[in-house]
């Protein structure tokens, strides 16, 4: 495989937005590279800073179960993100490949004239999908994060003392200056490095399996289409229910003429299994890098939701705390969806290749050319699916069972409450 797979790809990505995403996050190297370095190592720091205070409280508040499960929530998020930031470090390469042979896939599929196949609209309306999707989402996680970071001081009163933003850490009071403001400060921050890394390598894979999904829109139009670009003499399927008598052209021309027509059809149906070819690599490999982010994304988010629906429970008088957690608890619910979504989408157009081949012109098409269709429409009804750790494929209906679980895991942890 070439080296240049694996080095840091170009500037006019197709997923430049969110390249943009990892590089706030700390994640993508830009330059000046001595200064993001000193950047990202920052931001690493305070995500372990963050993780070693919430894990000495975890054992500081012990028996106090609103406390306990508040810090439960931010823990098990924070330890997520630091494990995805970790895995983009240490396989770095591959995801600078899976950016460099999409961009490769979309040059490619983007140069085709046929006249039946608009690949440029279907390009251009995935490329909104994902930008759309981002700017949204990106928009929305730096809303969630207002009311954490504005209510302690909105509902402060001269009696009560005020809180740090996200939870509370053992021995940090407002009394004990400068350590409460220096709390109150690293919480803001990670809130916003939290999200820009987590959610920024979510929506990097979102993105990657949207655009694939794209390219599989395109090469389903290309495969109904082949041999429909054809000169009227040479349309086989029509000529050979014709007499000859009755075309203008004597039978050896004749013959030449089909004999070249079965060629271009071939090399037509060749070309498009050369693509598919290339789109079930680009999924293997991303199959591979990302199946480990997903299950730690499932397991996290899981999780937190059946915490976050317990908090919302203990705190339902507490308006400020019910906002805060029903703000974060519908961007883990989403963090979720985004996966199943796009994973669906791919799974879907996948599969869609073998109802395409059958409405290609094959009627007396040569032998070769509907062997070699047999052959992709048998490879096409394996559709291409992503899994959470090898051990289950993501879809839509995986979506639907993860809350259903999360509900599940709530009712348990709310019945040993009330005994």
């Amino acid at each position: 495989m070439s080296k240049e797979l694996f080095s840091l790809p170009g500037p006019n990505s197709v997923i430049n937005v969110n390249i943009g995403v990892l590089k706030v996050a700390g994640l993508w190297p830009t330059r000046p590279y001595g200064l993001f370095t000193i950047y990202t190592v920052w931001i690493y720091l305070t995500q372990w800073a963050v993780f070693a205070l919430d894990f000495m409280s975890l054992f500081y508040y012990w028996g106090n179960l609103n406390m306990i499960t508040a810090v439960f929530c931010n823990l098990t998020s924070i330890t997520a993100g630091i494990i995805k930031m970790t895995h983009f470090f240490v396989y770095k390469p591959k995801y600078y490949m899976l950016v460099n042979k999409l961009d490769a896939l979309v040059d490619s599929q983007q140069k085709i004239t046929h006249p039946n196949v608009d690949s440029k609209s279907i390009l251009l309306q995935t490329s909104k999908l994902n930008k759309y999707s981002t700017y949204i989402i990106v928009t929305y996680g730096n809303l969630v994060g207002v009311p954490w970071i504005v209510l302690p001081f909105v509902v402060d009163s001269g009696d009560t003392e005020r809180t740090l933003p996200v939870v509370e850490w053992y021995g940090i009071t407002q009394d004990k200056s400068p350590v409460f403001q220096i709390g109150y400060v690293l919480q803001c921050l990670t809130i916003m490095y939290w999200f820009f890394a987590s959610w920024g390598l979510d929506l990097f894979f979102g993105a990657l399996m949207i655009h694939l999904a794209g390219q599989f829109r395109i090469l389903n139009n290309r495969i109904a289409n082949v041999g429909r670009e054809v000169d009227p003499r040479l349309d086989v399927s029509s000529t050979l229910k014709i007499e000859m008598k009755e075309i203008n052209i004597d039978a050896a021309t004749r013959t030449t003429l089909v004999q070249r027509k079965d060629a271009e059809l071939y090399s037509e149906l060749r070309k498009c299994i050369m693509d598919h070819q290339e789109m079930i690599s680009f999924m293997n490999d991303l199959e591979e890098t990302v199946n480990f982010v997903v299950l730690v994304q499932f397991m996290a988010g899981t999780l937190v939701i059946c915490v976050n629906l317990f908090q919302a429970a203990l705190n339902v008088q507490d308006f400020s705390s019910v906002l805060k957690v029903c703000m974060y608890m519908f961007e883990l619910i989403l963090q979720l969806f985004i996966y199943c979504w796009c994973a669906h989408d791919v799974m879907v157009e996948s599969e869609r290749l073998s109802t395409s081949a059958y409405f290609s012109e094959w009627a007396g098409a040569p032998r070769r050319f509907t062997t070699a269709l047999h052959i992709l429409m048998a490879r096409a009804q394996k559709p291409l699916t992503v899994s959470a750790g090898r051990i289950y494929t993501i879809n839509r209906s995986t979506f639907v069972s993860l809350i259903n679980a999360s509900y599940s895991y709530y009712a348990i942890l709310r019945q040993m409450s009330d005994r």
